[in-house]
């Protein structure tokens, strides 16, 4: 009896305590922010071949599932149910890794003959793309001679400084180049271990998924209680949806844009032509300011070698930007974030800043779950208020919520108000 009269108060203090505790451990992390940062960089280096392995399970498995489905039907009945489960996942899982690495060995074999190229060509003819690039600044302001005369000084001190840095600064490097080209290479060696060693644990996270699926759940439902389970459950599968058919449609989205990119330059007989594309279809992948982060050392590569053709590359990528957001990428992504322009604008500066390349790409996903967790709460407050749960119904400009109808009603000035609402409010004349 005593102790069922003192259980609410135990709760509260156990509440108030785990609070008390919470609210520490946020200004910690507040005043701690840049160790912690350098803490979690440190964990995520020791667990990248982890992460490298669940990040290709996840990007491959839409690829596994489809040829899984497709052999499982065909292979002979008389293997068995399990072994022809089996037999038809292995097979999507070294299809999968396959089409991987042959897409991998396809880009590098395309784009790095053609970087080493541009650097030789960019080195070599230095002095022939500044002349040119001086005769056409001269040419378009011929009317002009005084703007001339000083555009032609600014680019001649550029083209003086360029070549003094290349000649000296530059060589005086070679030296700083060559001691830390040791570290580079055991950093590539590095990188390429932990790829290897995450295609394996891609392998793993494969086979085990069902079973980590299941523990996973078996692990909630012992936690919480079912409905709040069941919650969590629906969470994580919206925000699978979220990150899933984000990150594969723009793969997809920015694969078509590459792909166009190249056709389009080549008709047009541009430049660097396959090393741009690239560029431009990597860089797509970032919502937004994807296509201009690509589009400005494109340009710069090919108004080396003319700026006429510059000008209308940058014509042809905001063309190309135009049918990409409102054609190419609504048909591909629809609304699979449910995040405004403004949100994703945010994101993308919020996650460039604080992860850089990588934050830029998932910060969007990782705002649409924190966003459509929001929603689900808020709306479920105001439905146990009985309350409308319909945004455009509270944009409309002066409305109010009548809290006695629980309906949005028109607001009205005071002096207009009639004499029951101005007794209410204590205002009686």
């Amino acid at each position: 009896m005593l102790k069922d009269r003192y259980k609410p108060f135990v709760r509260w203090g156990i509440t108030v305590f785990l609070v008390f505790v919470c609210c520490i451990l946020f200004f910690f992390c507040l005043l701690r922010f840049s160790e912690l940062k350098a803490l979690l960089g440190t964990i995520t280096g020791i667990l990248s071949p982890i992460i490298w392995g669940i990040a290709i399970a996840y990007l491959l498995w839409p690829i596994v599932e489809k040829i899984q489905k497709f052999l499982l039907p065909r292979l002979p009945a008389r293997l068995g149910e399990k072994r022809r489960r089996n037999m038809s996942l292995g097979i999507g899982i070294v299809g999968a890794l396959l089409l991987m690495i042959l897409v991998i060995v396809v880009l590098i074999s395309m784009v790095l003959p053609e970087l080493v190229d541009t650097v030789m060509t960019l080195v070599n003819n230095f002095s022939t793309y500044v002349e040119t690039v001086e005769n056409w600044i001269s040419g378009l302001l011929a009317d002009n001679p005084q703007i001339q005369d000083i555009a032609r000084t600014a680019f001649d001190n550029l083209a003086m400084w360029l070549n003094n840095w290349i000649q000296n600064d530059l060589l005086s490097q070679v030296n700083v180049v060559v001691t830390g080209l040791t570290s580079s290479v055991i950093s590539v060696a590095r990188f390429l271990l932990n790829f290897v060693i995450g295609i394996i644990v891609s392998i793993y996270v494969f086979v085990s998924k069902d079973t980590f699926s299941g523990q996973f759940k078996k692990l909630l439902y012992a936690v919480f209680k079912p409905e709040q389970a069941n919650i969590i459950l629906d969470v994580i599968h919206h925000s699978d949806k979220i990150f899933g058919g984000f990150i594969s449609g723009k793969i997809l989205d920015s694969l078509i844009i590459g792909i166009l990119c190249f056709i389009c330059l080549s008709i047009l007989k541009m430049p660097y032509t396959i090393l741009v594309s690239v560029v431009v279809g990597v860089t797509n992948v970032i919502p937004f300011f994807g296509p201009f982060i690509g589009a400005i050392p494109s340009a710069f590569l090919i108004l080396v070698v003319s700026p006429q053709q510059c000008l209308i590359f940058v014509v042809f990528i905001l063309i190309l930007q135009q049918i990409d957001g409102n054609i190419i990428g609504p048909t591909i992504l629809g609304d699979s974030t449910g995040l405004s322009s403004f949100w994703v604008i945010f994101s993308i500066l919020l996650g460039g800043g604080l992860f850089g390349f990588a934050g830029m790409i998932l910060s969007v996903p990782v705002c649409g779950v924190f966003y459509y967790i929001a929603k689900r709460l808020v709306e479920y407050r105001l439905q146990i208020r009985s309350f409308p749960v319909e945004t455009k119904d509270y944009g409309q400009a002066g409305v109010i919520l009548d809290p006695d109808t629980k309906t949005l009603i028109k607001a009205v000035r005071e002096e207009e108000k009639p004499p029951v609402l101005q007794k209410r409010n204590g205002k009686k004349k």
